[in-house]
């Protein structure tokens, strides 16, 4: 008999747990928080114009690839010309990372003040390391990426 309550209540649990909707939690994944940080140190050196810093992150052979013409790629020196004066205070949001072996892909939004990006960068691994190879950058509407708001610390 206490074998046979013991197997309803099991039965009455588990009904119930599967009863109630899945919650669904957002965790970073160990790749999202790696290139966020590769993503971050490289823009933060390319606004204080550290071009050492910059280089150390981007492969020898990198190139930036834009919709706008004349089509044709900039190299890593053309990028770090350009790059430093368009990013004081980014933010980067909705990173994904895909492992691609040797490679990984990373896609996010990259926000200024006043601009947005939608951004592809292609990372190489280099021994332990990991390089720039390839990014591909595409203007993206800023008014659909409102501030986020700052915590006030009641929350």
């Amino acid at each position: 008999m206490r074998r046979l309550a013991t197997l309803t209540l099991m039965v009455v649990i588990a009904s119930a747990s599967l009863a109630q909707a899945p919650r669904k939690v957002q965790t970073t994944t160990r790749l999202v928080t790696i290139f966020t940080n590769l993503e971050n140190q490289l823009m933060d050196a390319a606004a204080q114009n550290n071009s050492a810093g910059a280089l150390h992150l981007l492969s020898e052979d990198f190139s930036q690839w834009t919709p706008q013409p004349p089509g044709s790629a900039f190299s890593r020196e053309q990028w770090l010309q350009q790059a430093g004066s368009e990013l004081t205070n980014f933010q980067i949001r909705q990173m994904a990372v895909k492992d691609l072996g040797q490679h990984a892909a990373a896609s996010f939004v990259l926000l200024t003040p006043d601009k947005a990006w939608f951004i592809v960068d292609i990372w190489q691994k280099d021994g332990g390391d990991w390089r720039l190879l390839e990014r591909y950058q595409a203007p993206a509407d800023r008014s659909q990426y409102p501030e986020s708001p700052r915590p006030t610390g009641k929350e």
